[in-house]
C-alpha cells in the first residue's frame, strides 16, 4: 500500500558495440539477406534462420572486441534475457513495464538466433508507434485489440494540423497506452570544466524517470587531426574575406577553439573525436504529464547552455534510435555534438544514485535524484556475499540513532526470521516498549535491585565457557589481576565448583570458605563476595532462587539496564582510577561485560540469523574487555551469521578503536549540529572534509529550522554507506505494521 502510487525505477547502464558486416562480397551478401528477410517478413513468410557459420563468425567478431575492452571498466556480457526485456520495455514504459531480473536468475531465453526452437520475436512486435497520437482523435474505442486499432488509424484520415502540436508518439500495446517525448541534444556549452559538467550524471536529478541513449561515432585520432587542419584553414579564409567592419567576434571564438582541439590532438595520440547523438526519453500516462516532463527537462538543461529539440513529426526516429541494434535515419544524425573524448568523459555518463543492497527490506527512499527510488536494505546481506554484517548509526540527540536500530530489529525478526538482542540504557525503556510491538516472543531481563532473571555466568554459562566468563565478571568487580594470587585463588574456585556440578556464585561462596579456613587469601576473597553479595543490585548474579536466563526460546531479548551506573573514560583512562571506582560502578563494568559475553554466546550458537543492538554503546565499549568482546562479535559475526548494531554521538568515543571502526561495513551519519562532531562523522564515513559536506550535515539532514509540518516530513535522513561502500543520502521509513509507529519513536507526545 505504501509504495503504490509511487513511479520507482533504478538506472542500469549498457555498452553496445556494433559489429562489422565484413568487406566486399560478405557485405553485399548481408545486406541482400536483411533485405530478402524484411520483404519475406512483410509478406507473412516465416524468418529465415541465420546459418550457423554466420552465427560463429559474429561471435568471434564479439570475442574480439570484449579482448579489446579495458578490464577495469567491469563490464560484462549482457544476457539473453536481458535483450528480451530491453525490448519488451521500451513500447511499455510507465505501464506494467517487465521487471529485469538479477543475471544470475534467467528464467527466459531466447534461443532462435541460431534456428533453434525457443522464444520467438513475434510477441515484441504486437505495437502500433503512432506519430503525434492520431489514434487519440478516432471517434471511438477501437476494436480488435492493437491490430484493429491499427487498422482503424489507417482508415481515418486525420488532419496535419493537430500533429504539430503533439511532440510525443503514442505507443500502442496490449497493455494499454505509453505517451514518450524524445528529445535530442540540439546545442551544448563551448566549454566544459571538471567538476560540474556531468551533464549525463545529471539527469538523475529530477524527481520524474528518464530514459537516454547516445549513440556514438569514434573518429581517430589521426583522421581528427587533418579534419581540424581543413577547418582551420576555412575559417582562416573566411577571416581575410571580411572587410573594413572586421570579422564577427563568434568566428574568432571559433579560431580559437579550432587551435585549442588541435593542440589537444597533437599532444596526445590517444585523444579521439566522438560524433554523439544523444537523446532522451520521458513519459506519462497521458499527453499532459509528458509534456509537463519534458517542459521540465528542457529548462533544467537549458540552465546549462543546453538546448533540447523536440522534432515535430520526428519522435518515432529517435524512439527507434533508442532501441538496440536500430539504424541512424537521417534527422537522428542532425543532432550530432562533435566533442574530444575528455569533453565527453566530462559528461560522466556512468554516474548513477544507485544505493542499498539488492534485496531486502525498504529502508526507505534515495534523496539523490531519480524520483523516490526504492533502498532496500538486508541486514543479513553481507555474511552471504563474504562480508560483514555489523552497522553503525551516528547522529546527535534526536537525529534518528534509535529509529534505524529499531527498524533493523523489525527486518530482522519479520522478514528474515532471525534473533535480535538489545541492550535497553533508556530509563523510558524505548526498547522494552518496542520488544512488545515486534512479532515473536520477547523475554525482558531486567539488570536492576528487582531482577527476576538470574544473570549468575556459573549458571547462564556450562562448561569451559562458564569458568571463563565467570573469572572476567568477577575479575572486573573486585578489580582483580588474573595472575595476581587473589586471581589465581579465584580462578581455581570457579573451575572447583564448576567439575563438581550445579555450579554458581553461592556455592562459589560456599568453595571460598572451605578453601579459607587453610588459605587467608580464599578467606580474603570469600569476605568480600559476601559483602557484595549482600548489596541491592547484587541480587541478579548471588540469588539462587531466581530462575538463570534461558537464552533458547526468545525471538528478542532485550537487557534493561537504565538503573546499573556505568564509569566514564576519564574513570577508566588510568589503572589508578579504576581501582576507586564506587561499588555501583564497578558493578556496572563487569554487568556490560557479561551481557555482551551472553549476547556473543547467543548470536554464535543460533543458525538463524542474530543482530546485536547497543545504542549508546559507549556502555561497552567504553572498558577494553568490552570492546574486545564487541570486537570479536564484528570479527566472527559473519561465520556465524551474525552482526553487531551499534548507536553512538561521536565515532571515535563511542565506536572503540581504529580496527573496530574500520570493520564496521554499512554505516549511517545523521544530522549533527556542531561542525566538530560532523567532521569526525565525515571522516569516519571515509568522506571529504569538504564545507558543502559539512553543511550538509550540520543544517542540510533532517532540518530543525523549518516550519513544523515540513520539519516533520524531512525527518530521518542520513548519509547512507552500503555494503559495497556507495554512499548516499536517503530518507528512512518506520514500517507501517500495527503498532510499530507508536513504539519506534521517543519524542515526548509521539
Amino acid at each position: 500500500d505504501q509504495l503504490d502510487d509511487i513511479e520507482m525505477t533504478g538506472r542500469t547502464h549498457w555498452l553496445l558495440v556494433p559489429l562489422d558486416r565484413g568487406t566486399g562480397a560478405a557485405a553485399v551478401r548481408t545486406a541482400v539477406r536483411a533485405a530478402v528477410g524484411g520483404v519475406g517478413r512483410q509478406q507473412g513468410g516465416r524468418p529465415v534462420p541465420v546459418p550457423s557459420e554466420r552465427v560463429a563468425a559474429a561471435r568471434v567478431r564479439a570475442d574480439r572486441i570484449v579482448g579489446a575492452l579495458p578490464g577495469g571498466v567491469g563490464l560484462r556480457p549482457a544476457t539473453e534475457a536481458e535483450l528480451v526485456w530491453w525490448i519488451t520495455r521500451a513500447p511499455r514504459r510507465g505501464l506494467d513495464e517487465p521487471v529485469l531480473r538479477d543475471s544470475g536468475v534467467q528464467d527466459t531465453r531466447l534461443r532462435d538466433v541460431d534456428g533453434s526452437s525457443g522464444v520467438g520475436l513475434a510477441a515484441f512486435e504486437d505495437v502500433v508507434l503512432d506519430e503525434g497520437g492520431r489514434t487519440d482523435d478516432l471517434p471511438g474505442p477501437a476494436d480488435g485489440g492493437v491490430a484493429g486499432l491499427a487498422a482503424a488509424a489507417r482508415r481515418r484520415v486525420l488532419g496535419p494540423v493537430a500533429g504539430l502540436r503533439r511532440r510525443w508518439v503514442k505507443v500502442i500495446t496490449e497493455g494499454g497506452s505509453s505517451y514518450q517525448a524524445l528529445l535530442a541534444v540540439a546545442q551544448m556549452p563551448r566549454v566544459f570544466g571538471f567538476p560540474g559538467s556531468a551533464w549525463l550524471g545529471r539527469v538523475d536529478g529530477f524527481g520524474f524517470p528518464v530514459d537516454w541513449v547516445v549513440r556514438l561515432r569514434i573518429v581517430p585520432n589521426e583522421a581528427a587531426r587533418r579534419k581540424n587542419r581543413r577547418q582551420a584553414r576555412e575559417l582562416a579564409a573566411q577571416w581575410d574575406e571580411h572587410g573594413e567592419d572586421g570579422p564577427p567576434v563568434e568566428l574568432g571564438e571559433a579560431i580559437a577553439e579550432l587551435d585549442e582541439q588541435g593542440e589537444r590532438l597533437a599532444a596526445s595520440t590517444t585523444e579521439v573525436e566522438v560524433q554523439a547523438t544523444v537523446i532522451f526519453s520521458v513519459w506519462g500516462d497521458s499527453p499532459a504529464v509528458t509534456d509537463a516532463r519534458a517542459q521540465a527537462l528542457r529548462t533544467g538543461y537549458g540552465a546549462g547552455e543546453f538546448a533540447l529539440a523536440r522534432p515535430v513529426g520526428h519522435q518515432i526516429p529517435l524512439y527507434l534510435a533508442m532501441l538496440p541494434g536500430s539504424a541512424l535515419l537521417p534527422v537522428v544524425g542532425d543532432y550530432t555534438q562533435f566533442l574530444l573524448a575528455r569533453d565527453f568523459a566530462m559528461a560522466m555518463p556512468w554516474m548513477a544514485a544507485e544505493i542499498g543492497d539488492p534485496t531486502g527490506g525498504l529502508l526507505g527512499f534515495s534523496l539523490d535524484g531519480n524520483g523516490p527510488h526504492p533502498v532496500l536494505y538486508d541486514p543479513s546481506y553481507g555474511p552471504r556475499i563474504g562480508a560483514s554484517a555489523s552497522a553503525a548509526v551516528c547522529a546527535e540527540l534526536g537525529g534518528g540513532k534509535s529509529v534505524w536500530l529499531k527498524k533493523t530489529w523489525f527486518e530482522v525478526l519479520a522478514r528474515l526470521g532471525g534473533r535480535v538482542v538489545a541492550v535497553d540504557r533508556t530509563p523510558v525503556r524505548e526498547y522494552v516498549r518496542f520488544a512488545a510491538a515486534c512479532p515473536g516472543v520477547a523475554q525482558v531481563v531486567e539488570v536492576s535491585q528487582d531482577a527476576t532473571i538470574s544473570l549468575d555466568p556459573l549458571r547462564v554459562f556450562t562448561g569451559k565457557v562458564a569458568i571463563r566468563h565467570a573469572e572476567s565478571f568477577y575479575a572486573r568487580w573486585l578489580d582483580l589481576s588474573p595472575r595476581s594470587p587473589h586471581g589465581l585463588v579465584l580462578a581455581e574456585a570457579i573451575e572447583a565448583v564448576v567439575d563438581a556440578g550445579t555450579p554458581s556464585s553461592a556455592r562459589l561462596c560456599e568453595e571460598l570458605d572451605r578453601r579459607g579456613s587453610a588459605d587467608p587469601v580464599a578467606r580474603d576473597l570469600a569476605r568480600q563476595l559476601r559483602l557484595m553479595a549482600r548489596r541491592d543490585l547484587a541480587r541478579l548474579a548471588f540469588d539462587d532462587t531466581l530462575p538463570a536466563l534461558d537464552v533458547s526460546g526468545a525471538d528478542s531479548i532485550v537487557f534493561a539496564t537504565a538503573e546499573i551506573p556505568m564509569p566514564t573514560r576519564e574513570e577508566l583512562a588510568s589503572e589508578y582510577q579504576a581501582t576507586r571506582l564506587p561499588f555501583a560502578k564497578a558493578f556496572g563494568r563487569a554487568v556490560h561485560v557479561l551481557i555482551a559475553a551472553i549476547s556473543r554466546e547467543v548470536a554464535f550458537a543460533d543458525p538463524r540469523f542474530t543482530a546485536i543492538i547497543w545504542d549508546e554503546c559507549y556502555s561497552v565499549t567504553c572498558s577494553p574487555e568490552g570492546e574486545q568482546l564487541i570486537l570479536e562479535t564484528v570479527r566472527d559475526g559473519r561465520k556465524h551469521n551474525a552482526g553487531a548494531f551499534l548507536g553512538g554521538h561521536d565515532p571515535e568515543a563511542d565506536f572503540g578503536s581504529p580496527t573496530l571502526r574500520g570493520l564496521i561495513a554499512v554505516r549511517l551519519l545523521g544530522r549533527h549540529r556542531d561542525v566538530t562532531l560532523a567532521r569526525r562523522g565525515l571522516a569516519w564515513m571515509d568522506m571529504d572534509d569538504d564545507p558543502h559536506l559539512v553543511d550538509l550535515v550540520t543544517t542540510g539532514l533532517s532540518p530543525l529550522d523549518l516550519p513544523a509540518r515540513e520539519a516533520q516530513a524531512r525527518r530521518g535522513e542520513f548519509l547512507f554507506r552500503d555494503t559495497r561502500r556507495r554512499v548516499g543520502r536517503v530518507k528512512i521509513l518506520i514500517p507501517p505494521y500495527q503498532n510499530v509507529p507508536r513504539a519506534i519513536l521517543t519524542d515526548p507526545g509521539a
